[in-house]
């Protein structure tokens, strides 16, 4: 900028300039000189409007980005960003005043739990401290947050106030039991304070609990897949409950990567899920997806069914198609005309135990198939955030 618009000898802006955000004026006019134009135009009336191409679709590109982040999943944030959401998802009035939040609530109160979904499965405080030792606390399990009831005559914007409640009152049943774990004594008349057992992080984006409530309605049968190495880890118990006692579907489990185990540790690990009442198969999507793209895969019209659920060697691509049909079939299950005659699954799982692995292979796609829809994989946790079909 020439001197005689106010800049210093040194070539740095002014006090004047400063106070005023000249570094923010211009990344925003930098910003919108850049900015792309939907239909293509330009200020000079040149572009691809002026030659009469097609339009890049822009605003549909902002879209999807917009989409992306809105899916973003989020363990942890600080504790002012963590009220403001909380605040605005609860539709209340704040201020600010001599740098102290208050907070305009009409009916305040203490928080007292409302009776819905538990937080915790097994047990409850009394239960988890029932003696002076720490080290006898058994890990929990968090509730899966529940969708409220909805029918046709639920309006789009009836269904996201309940949502939002419904999942402000989940958050807030954590932090009651969480204060509740501080203010407790052991029979030593010790306050638990000085060490205190809080949640573990947790999804606190409720776009990302949505996108599991929609695979959950719309799937006719429900896959959950774990990784084999360690399955109880990954394994929601309340997810199952979730979906087979309240919403009345079935749902198995795949043990993917499989191929690590030997078949005594899959011996073991399959006679534990029985005893829980846990359909479940042994599979690894690396190992048929390496037969893929060798070109190696069995024909798709000559399906073999496994005769065990995998443990002396993981089923193959078409052994688990296979099975996949027949599990459908014993549920009574049959094509829903909704889906063009199909019986839709629901993969669903933690992040990087391979649900993307195994949608490809069992859609068949390989280095070698060009005209079949890939869904992306990658290394780190969380690739896949969204619903795909």
């Amino acid at each position: 900028m020439p001197r005689n618009q106010g800049t210093s000898r040194k070539g740095k802006p002014s006090k004047s300039q400063k106070a005023a955000g000249m570094g923010r004026s211009l990344q925003k006019s930098q910003k919108e000189r850049y900015k792309p134009k939907s239909n293509g135009s330009s200020a000079h009336g040149q572009g691809m409007q002026a030659t009469g191409a097609p339009s890049l679709n822009v605003e549909s590109a902002t879209a999807q980005m917009e989409l992306t982040t809105k899916n973003k999943s989020v363990l942890e944030m600080g504790d002012l960003n963590d009220f403001i959401l909380r605040a605005d998802m609860a539709q209340k009035e704040f201020d600010v005043e001599r740098e102290g939040m208050l907070v305009l609530d009409e009916v305040g109160r203490e928080y007292k739990p409302n009776g819905g979904p538990a937080v915790l499965l097994d047990g409850d405080a009394e239960n988890l401290f029932g003696s002076s030792n720490q080290s006898d606390f058994h890990f929990q399990e968090l509730s899966v947050p529940r969708r409220p009831a909805w029918d046709e005559d639920t309006t789009p914007e009836e269904l996201h106030s309940s949502e939002n409640e419904s999942f402000l009152e989940w958050r807030r049943g954590i932090a009651h039991y969480e204060e509740s774990l501080l203010s407790q004594t052991d029979s030593m008349g010790n306050n638990s304070m000085t060490t205190a057992t809080t949640a573990t992080p947790f999804e606190k984006n409720l776009n990302v609990w949505r996108q599991l409530w929609r695979v959950l309605e719309r799937s006719d049968v429900l896959i959950q897949i774990v990784d084999a190495r360690n399955p109880l880890f990954y394994y929601s118990r309340d997810l199952h409950r979730y979906a087979c006692d309240e919403l009345g579907k079935p749902m198995m489990v795949i043990l993917n990567k499989s191929d690590f185990l030997s078949v005594k540790q899959r011996e073991v690990w399959s006679a534990a899920l029985k005893k829980m009442d846990v359909d479940h198969v042994f599979f690894s999507a690396v190992a048929e997806q390496t037969k893929l793209d060798a070109r190696e895969e069995d024909a798709p019209h000559h399906h073999t069914a496994a005769t065990d659920n995998g443990i002396l060697t993981p089923l193959t691509r078409s052994q688990l198609l296979t099975h996949l049909q027949s599990y459908a079939a014993s549920h009574n299950l049959t094509p829903n005309p909704r889906y063009d005659g199909r019986i839709q699954y629901g993969m669903v799982g933690f992040p990087n135990v391979g649900k993307s692995s195994v949608i490809n292979v069992l859609m068949g796609a390989s280095k070698h198939t060009h005209d079949t829809a890939r869904v992306g994989v990658a290394a780190q946790p969380g690739k896949t955030k969204h619903f795909a079909t």
